[in-house]
């Protein structure tokens, strides 16, 4: 007795030898039909597929796993977000035709499953990578009151103004010489205790004292 009939006789219909009415398959029938475990089909009982009697329709079963998998049409208001993230990877990676070749190459050996498991894969490193280290971004930084961004614009404004006086002090040589030792200042004949006078620039230089000390 060979291989095939004791399967037969056994009632295997698991294997190469399931066949009868496509119309009317066992669940165990269904399963082998499209490579899945019979749990799977249980789990999505969602899919139209069953007869009135419980049995599979083998042609709508193949077109409603066929549709399970087809890329869904996305709304431009979630699309949008999803674009700028990959504009965001494509920017940062420098193997563009690597990357692409990669993920053709799962496309083609293993279908809508094979994308299906990128994008799982895709999500699980996200949020591990989220899970570790958490989120570095300028983006996650509190919005700001009225009162620090009008404190910021004042701080910002004296230090041009700063900047500004400090120029004109220098071009018309309104400058002061300053002990980078001591922090005195020279006036005529002898070094001064700061401040420094208003309106003057100041130049780094080192006073008498602080010279000598150094030798």
């Amino acid at each position: 007795m060979g291989k095939a009939t004791a399967r037969k006789q056994a009632g295997d219909t698991t294997g190469a030898d399931a066949g009868g009415d496509l119309e009317r398959l066992t669940q165990q029938q269904a399963a082998w039909l499209i490579g899945r475990p019979a749990s799977w089909l249980r789990d999505n009982s969602h899919l139209d597929v069953r007869n009135g009697d419980g049995t599979y329709h083998g042609r709508r079963l193949l077109a409603a796993v066929q549709g399970e998998y087809r890329p869904a049409e996305l709304p431009d208001a979630d699309l949008e977000p999803v674009r700028q993230i990959l504009d965001e990877w494509l920017y940062e990676t420098s193997r563009v035709a690597v990357s692409l070749q990669t993920l053709q190459r799962i496309e083609r050996t293993y279908g809508a499953p094979g994308m299906a498991a990128i994008g799982a894969t895709v999500i699980a490193a996200l949020s591990e990578r989220l899970r570790l280290y958490g989120e570095y971004s300028r983006w996650t930084e509190p919005p700001k009151t009225r009162g620090q961004l009008e404190a910021e614009a004042a701080a910002w404004i004296d230090g041009e103004l700063a900047k500004q006086a400090d120029h004109d002090a220098r071009a018309a040589r309104r400058e002061v010489l300053v002990c980078d030792g001591c922090g005195r200042y020279r006036w005529g004949r002898s070094w001064r205790q700061p401040p420094t006078p208003t309106g003057y620039a100041t130049v780094q230089d080192t006073c008498p004292t602080c010279w000598g000390a150094r030798r």
